[in-house]
């Protein structure tokens, strides 16, 4: 019985250590100014019942489209602080990404969340 709760106990650490590893260098990018490359995000969130690898990589992404949302602060500022998008040169596009990836960072609070609770305890 020590045994597995040692184990579950490791595993659910190493998945704190990711999420923070991911949440630091989000915030390290944010400090040096450096912004995401078009490499590093879709235009929409790939749609799906279940947590995606993208969901993973973007939790950072979703938790300061949420953060902005909340201080109330206008998309345009949002997409080109968060996504490095100039939304004057490319406002549909910019829009776009900002409302698809909202809507995801808003599911993630609803129901994505029960994934995230899973894959802690397996």
């Amino acid at each position: 019985m020590r045994h597995t709760f040692r184990s579950y106990f490791s595993a659910r650490l190493y998945k704190f250590r990711q999420i923070a590893l991911t949440i630091r260098n989000e915030a390290s990018r944010q400090e040096t100014g450096e912004q995401m490359g078009q490499a590093d995000f879709l235009d929409e969130p790939p749609h799906s019942e279940h947590l995606t690898e993208y969901d993973r990589a973007h939790f950072a992404t979703y938790l300061r489209l949420l953060d902005a949302e909340a201080d109330a602060a206008h998309w345009a500022e949002a997409v080109r602080i968060i996504f490095g998008l100039d939304p004057e040169e490319q406002p549909d596009r910019a829009q776009h990404v900002h409302q698809t990836h909202l809507a995801r960072a808003r599911w993630m609070t609803e129901n994505g969340y029960r994934d995230l609770l899973r894959s802690a305890y397996h």
